[in-house]
Parts: C-alpha cells; structure tokens; sequence
C-alpha cells in the first residue's frame, strides 16, 4: 500500500512525437525503474520536445526538463537524483532505493559517471539516432536549440576515424564498472586447498552494488548501458 504523499501521481516522460511511444530518455529510464523498484503506481505522460518546452514548461518552469513527477498536491520534482531521494523519504519501503550509504555513494558516483565521463563519447553517437526518430517540430528545436547549431554540425561531420575513437574512448571507461564487477570477494562457496582456490563457482551478486536485490546504483548504471547496447 501507498502513504498519501505517493498518492494521484503523474510522470512526465519524453517521446518522439505529440501522443508518440518510444522511450529513449535514459533519465525517464532512471524513475520508471525506481517507480517500479517500490511498485508505485502512477500516471505517465509522454510528451514530445516541444510540448515540454510548451505546456509542461507553462505549468512547471521555463527550463523544466525530464524526468518530472507531478505529486498529489500538484507540486514537481525534477532529475532522476532528485526524485530517488524523495521517494528513499517518503515511501514506506523507500530504503530500496539505495540500500546503503555505501550503495548510495556508489549511485552517486555512477550518475556522474555517466553524465561527465561517458556521455561527451556515447552522445554524439546516439543523438543523430534520436533526431532522426523525431517529429519536425521536435527535430528541429533538438537540433538549433538543445544541441545548437554549431555542435550539431560537428556531430554530423564526424569522420569514421573520430567515431571509431568515440567508441573505444567509452569502451575504455566501461572497464571500471567491469572492474568493480569482478572484484567481489569470495564467499563460504569457495573452497581454497593447499593456498590455491578450487573450481567451485562463485555466487556472485548480478547487481553493481552487490546483494540481493537491485538498487539505484544499477539504475544509475543503465544511463550508459542504455546506450552502448
């Protein structure tokens, strides 16, 4: 069951065009994921790029961006990192979203991560993907307005060469996140005879933050896995 601050809950979401249905915001991604780690229920609104920019900029704030939850009392919360928290004081189970402040420090970690250290080499690969999936509306203020002219123009003029290089830059980067993967310990699963470690198999937790169950670590992780494949 929900307290009365989850209650009449609405997420505004992006999509490619007015009343379309495809997901690629990997921020959106981020609280759908946190929604559905609580079991939250809640009303979705897609909207395009211009409606944001439009009608969901009239009723929140000019520079609103997505993801924003609109809650019972008709008060927003923007960004991923800003819901998760309100949802970790407000709801009852709310301790799932981080787990840990162990787990929390690492979520913040990869959300900058993702933002700082992936995102200048998987952007410009993905966004003339986005662009061209768009509505002429939307197309148009992605490319002018929330990429601007000029960097769009250095997007689309990559050379094979120089996206090849943005590939391997962030395949690079991604062995950190495989590196934290495979340095957990051993548990009562592994045996070790005469100093060496036998060949029964570890149980290792599928999970970035190690455990049982999924945290926001891991959904702060999807912002770049999102991309790569």
């Amino acid at each position: 069951a929900l307290n009365s601050a989850m209650e009449g809950l609405v997420l505004y979401d992006l999509t490619d065009k007015v009343s379309g249905k495809a997901l690629f915001s990997p921020h959106t991604i981020k609280t759908i994921l946190d929604l559905k780690l609580l079991n939250i229920g809640y009303d979705r609104q897609r909207l395009s790029f211009v409606e944001i920019r439009t009608e969901l900029a009239s009723k929140v704030a000019e520079n609103v961006t997505v993801p924003t939850l609109e809650l019972g009392d008709g008060s927003h919360l923007s960004d991923s990192w800003a819901i998760a928290e309100y949802l970790e004081r407000k709801h009852p189970e709310g301790h799932k979203i981080f787990g840990s402040t162990a787990s929390k420090r690492l979520a913040a970690m990869l959300n900058d991560f993702g933002k700082t250290v992936l995102g200048p080499h998987l952007g410009p690969l993905a966004m003339p993907g986005v662009e061209a999936i768009l509505d002429k509306e939307s197309a148009a203020y992605f490319r002018d307005v929330k990429i601007g002219s000029t960097r769009w123009s250095k997007i689309t003029n990559l050379s094979a060469s120089e996206k090849e290089n943005h590939i391997s830059q962030a395949a690079s980067k991604l062995h950190v996140i495989e590196a934290m993967l495979n340095s957990e310990s051993g548990g009562p699963n592994d045996a070790v005879i005469h100093g060496a470690t036998s060949n029964v198999k570890r149980n290792r937790s599928i999970w970035l933050a190690g455990g049982e169950e999924p945290s926001h670590a891991d959904v702060s992780g999807d912002f770049f896995f999102f991309f790569w494949f």
